[in-house]
C-alpha cells in the first residue's frame, strides 16, 4: 500500500479484521451480506483488504464502499480500490483519510465495507481475508500496524420440517389468579433424511395476543446427529410480553434452518390452529 510508510509498529494488542457473520446460509438464487470489519485500532488512517470467495458458489452482486454505515463515510477520504469481481472472485476497498483525520477504533469496531452475496449452487464455500493492511496514526506519524484476521464460511441450510400439530401448550387455560405468568410452546420437527450432514433445527413461534400485538420468540435449536431423525423444540411466552391482556392468544409457526447454531434461514410458515387463553 502506497500510503503506509514507516515500519511495522509492535502493539500489545494487534489490529483485527474480520468477515461478520463467521456462518452464512442461503438457499439457492437467495442473498446475504458480510461486513468487514476492523477494530482494535487506536487512530485508524487508512486501510486496504481484499475478500475473495467461490465465484462458482457466490456472486457478488452489490457493495458498499464509501457510504453510512462504512467508518469513513462522511469523513474526508480518498479512495484508490472499490469493486467486486466475480470474474477472480474478489473484492477489494483501499481507502486512506486526508488532512490529519483518524477514527479511533481502540475500544470500538466499525466496518470498513460490505458485501451482498447472491447463492448461485447448492455447495459450501469460504469467505476469505486474502490480505489485510492496517494503517495507524502512531506517535504522530502514520505507520502500519500488525493485523489478524478472521474469515467467514457459507453453508448450505439443511432441510427441516415441522410436524402436525405444528404447536402445542400444555393446557388451553391459564388463570392469573394462580400467579401463573407464562406459558411453554413445543413443536415437533424432523431433520430431513436427505440431508448430508448433521446440522440444527427450531422454529419461531409467532404469538398473538388479544389485541392484536404480534411477540415473535424462537425456540431453543436441536441439534440432530444423524440426518431422518426428530426432535422437540420450545419455547417460553411471558403473559407480560401483552401487559397481562386476558382472552385468546393464537400462534404461527415458522422453522428454521440452520447449518450453524449461530447462521439460521427462516424456512415454511404455517398458521397453527393451536391456541391458549388467559383468564383472570
Amino acid at each position: 500500500m502506497v500510503f503506509l510508510p514507516g515500519a511495522i509498529s509492535v502493539h500489545a494488542q494487534p489490529a483485527s479484521v474480520s468477515v461478520t457473520p463467521s456462518v452464512n446460509a442461503g438457499d439457492v438464487g437467495g442473498q446475504f451480506t458480510v461486513s468487514i470489519v476492523a477494530s482494535d485500532v487506536g487512530a485508524l488512517v487508512g486501510y486496504d483488504v481484499v475478500v475473495t470467495y467461490d465465484p462458482t458458489v457466490l456472486s457478488a452482486v452489490s457493495s458498499n464502499f464509501n457510504a453510512a454505515p462504512d467508518v469513513f463515510a462522511g469523513m474526508n477520504a480518498f479512495s484508490v480500490n472499490g469493486y467486486c469481481s466475480d470474474a477472480i472472485g474478489q473484492c477489494q476497498s483501499t481507502q486512506t483519510l486526508l488532512g490529519g483525520s483518524s477514527v479511533d477504533l481502540s475500544a470500538s469496531s466499525a466496518q470498513l465495507y460490505s458485501i451482498t452475496f447472491q447463492v448461485l449452487t447448492a455447495a459450501s464455500a469460504n469467505i476469505n481475508i486474502a490480505s489485510a493492511d492496517i494503517a495507524a496514526l502512531v506517535s504522530g506519524s502514520i505507520q502500519p500496524v500488525t493485523v489478524t484476521t478472521s474469515n467467514a464460511t457459507f453453508q448450505v441450510p439443511p432441510g427441516v420440517t415441522m410436524v402436525s400439530p405444528y404447536a402445542t401448550v400444555p393446557k388451553a387455560a391459564f388463570h392469573l389468579k394462580h400467579q401463573d405468568t407464562s406459558v411453554t410452546i413445543s413443536a415437533m420437527i424432523i431433520y430431513s433424511a436427505t440431508n448430508v450432514r448433521a446440522g440444527f433445527g427450531g422454529v419461531i413461534f409467532d404469538v398473538i395476543d388479544p389485541h392484536g400485538g404480534d411477540m415473535a420468540i424462537q425456540s431453543n435449536l436441536q441439534f440432530f446427529l444423524t440426518p431422518g431423525t426428530s426432535g422437540t423444540v420450545t419455547a417460553t411466552y411471558l403473559f407480560a410480553n401483552s401487559g397481562n391482556a386476558l382472552g385468546t392468544y393464537h400462534i404461527i409457526v415458522t422453522v428454521l434452518r440452520c447449518p450453524d447454531s449461530n447462521s439460521c434461514i427462516n424456512g415454511n410458515t404455517v398458521s397453527s390452529p393451536t391456541f391458549f387463553f388467559v383468564k383472570a
